[in-house]
């Protein structure tokens, strides 16, 4: 009897919290995207949700297609990347409003 695959939460995105899964996302690949520097203050800008930190990731879902850059075509031929990349200037643009905000003496609750 094969034990159950653990699912790591330190990869999370921390706006949606969707998790890579090969099991359930089998042939959809979802990008990566972590908080840098001087990514971090225009990011908080944006998205309503406390606690954003370098480091933290944002999955692709929340990001146009056309600010993410999957791979380079050479000739006429296309080479996706490993590791997808992000436009200079992208930012965060969908489902960042999730979250239900109160006043500051109580704490926000997610919308299911």
């Amino acid at each position: 009897m094969s034990k159950p695959k653990k699912v790591s939460h330190c990869g999370s995105c921390f706006v949606c919290g969707a998790v890579p899964d090969q099991e359930n996302n089998a042939g959809v690949k979802v990008g990566r995207f972590l908080v840098t520097k001087d990514r971090l203050p225009v990011w908080e800008k944006l998205i309503p949700k406390a606690g954003m930190k370098i480091g933290s990731s944002l999955c692709s879902r929340h990001f146009d297609s056309v600010d993410i850059i999957k791979g380079r075509e050479i000739g006429a031929i296309f080479y996706p990347f490993k590791l997808w990349k992000l436009n200079q200037h992208a930012v965060p643009k969908h489902l960042l409003c999730n979250y239900i905000w109160f006043p500051q003496t109580m704490r926000a609750t997610s919308v299911i």
